[in-house]
């Protein structure tokens, strides 16, 4: 199960600083919506996607289960008076109105997403999937994707739902402030394997900033599947 650490924690922000890759999501969400939609942000994280909807007008409800990562979006929340945390099990939840729309980024699978769109949404279901097979970040071999575009497209059609899909790529690559950051980064999401500098060296690129002088470059293609609750079948 994934742990929000404070490092983890810590490097997200800097991710999201650095890229800003959470509101190019957001963007593209928006465009598929009609202005103001209440829109649930399932397993939020720190919430940056939640927060890109939110400077956008609609109304968003964050939903996580980590009180840590909640904890950073809630020290941020202030500003957007439309933007409701709650911290939980989402596919537990009944909502008191169900929601305009719900976004699956990088999260759950794909029975897990159908299942709370249909008990939770009256409008249309989002699915961000990687359009990758590996991992962004390693030196060592990893195992395949679960839950990527392509396998979600498959099943999607293997259940005989209409979808609408379109993929774009982003730069969603890693800034640091040290080399030092960048070995503890890859031993966190590298399976733990003990890198040294001249392993990560190799991967690093000098940039033109001062707060992060190296990164590890990574533009990706995503996939966004748009699924109409309407079309989700009442078994699954």
């Amino acid at each position: 199960m994934f742990q929000w650490t404070p490092d983890v924690i810590r490097f997200r922000k800097d991710a999201a600083v650095y890229n800003c890759f959470d509101d190019a999501i957001a963007g593209r969400v928006a465009a598929a919506l009609p202005p103001g939609s209440h829109v649930c942000d399932a397993g939020c994280g720190l919430g940056f996607l939640s927060l890109a909807l939110a400077r956008r007008g609609f109304s968003v409800t964050a939903v996580d289960t980590s009180a840590a990562a909640l904890s950073v979006l809630q020290g941020a929340a202030g500003d957007f008076p439309g933007l409701k945390i709650l911290h939980g099990d989402l596919f537990a939840m009944e909502p008191e109105t169900f929601y305009d729309a719900m976004v699956f980024c990088f999260f759950g699978s794909v029975e897990e997403a159908l299942s709370a769109a249909r008990n939770q949404c009256r409008g249309r279901l989002f699915l961000i999937k990687k359009d990758w097979e590996t991992h962004r970040f390693a030196l060592s071999s990893q195992k395949p994707e679960r839950f990527s575009f392509s396998r979600t497209c498959r099943e999607l059609e293997q259940r005989k739902i209409p979808y609408a899909a379109q993929t774009f790529s982003l730069e969603m690559g890693q800034p640091f402030r040290t080399k030092e950051d960048a070995i503890l980064f890859l031993r966190l999401f590298d399976s733990g394997i003990p890198h040294d500098i001249g392993d990560v060296s190799r991967l690093l690129v000098p940039t033109r900033s001062e707060e992060f002088p190296y990164c590890i470059s990574s533009c990706r293609p995503l996939g966004l599947i748009g699924v109409e609750t309407a079309d989700i079948p009442a078994q699954l």
